[in-house]
């Protein structure tokens, strides 16, 4: 018997139904700026109690995946890839680094890396804490990456041309890679993203 050319068309058989994909647990990998939104958020109240009186916290801009959202705590912002009660991915907030600290003021760049190694291999038992340098919002900062723990990487970004206040960002470890030493293309496109507005 003779097959119509539809019947012999090769394909899966009739009935099948393609299974649905699992869906990734904690991050979706979005590239397509359709797929992002742009967010602002002002000093979160409560920060000016730790800042000096003498530096003001910036307006920080960014973008994340459309449908992740933000939530005001106290002195900082957590970002959710859900509902509030979901575990936040990334916080982000003004910081003095070196309060109860036994550290110096650090007074340029450099020394603000060395003295952040020092309090995580101190306080944070990374022995092998290494800060790398790097611009964010066209500013320099410090990345200090946390392999094992909670924490992908926490970035400091120091305020007012100071080494003792800092805008502090930490992506928690969803957005490591898998040698736990570099950022994911989602929190490559987020840090890429930031904007100050003093």
């Amino acid at each position: 018997m003779l097959l119509s050319p539809a019947e012999s068309k090769s394909g899966p058989p009739r009935g099948y139904v393609e299974p649905t994909p699992i869906p990734t647990p904690t991050m979706i990998t979005m590239s397509r700026p359709a797929d992002w939104k742009e967010i602002r958020l002002p000093p979160p109240k409560g920060s000016e109690q730790i800042m000096p009186k003498d530096v003001s916290a910036p307006t920080v801009r960014l973008a994340i995946p459309a449908q992740w959202q933000y939530t005001l705590m106290p002195g900082l912002y957590l970002v959710t890839p859900g509902p509030e009660a979901s575990p936040p991915v990334l916080t982000l907030g003004p910081s003095l680094p070196f309060a109860d600290q036994n550290e110096t003021i650090p007074q340029n760049i450099q020394g603000f890396v060395q003295a952040l190694e020092r309090v995580y291999q101190r306080t944070h038992g990374i022995a092998d804490a290494r800060g790398r340098r790097l611009l964010v919002g066209g500013q320099e900062g410090v990345a200090i990456f946390s392999p094992g723990s909670e924490v992908c990487v926490d970035i400091f970004v120091p305020l007012a041309g100071r080494y003792d206040v800092a805008y502090k960002f930490t992506f928690m470890r969803s957005f490591c890679d898998t040698n736990q030493d570099a950022l994911t293309e989602t929190g490559q496109l987020i840090l890429q993203s930031i904007k100050f507005e003093h």
